[in-house]
């Protein structure tokens, strides 16, 4: 998962935001834009950037 380019479902901060990746919204923080890639997992939350 760590490396996979997602599309950012509802707008992200440091306090909200989610992507979908396998069907799944997860929940994600640190990223704007319209396209994240994944840096981190902790537990079911997503770290992301802006891609």
């Amino acid at each position: 998962m760590i490396g996979r380019q997602l599309l950012v479902s509802t707008a992200i901060s440091q306090d909200a935001g989610s992507v979908a990746y396998s069907g799944i919204e997860w929940q994600a923080r640190l990223a704007a834009g319209t396209r994240a890639e994944v840096v981190a997992v902790d537990g079911s939350l997503l770290l992301v950037k802006a891609v």
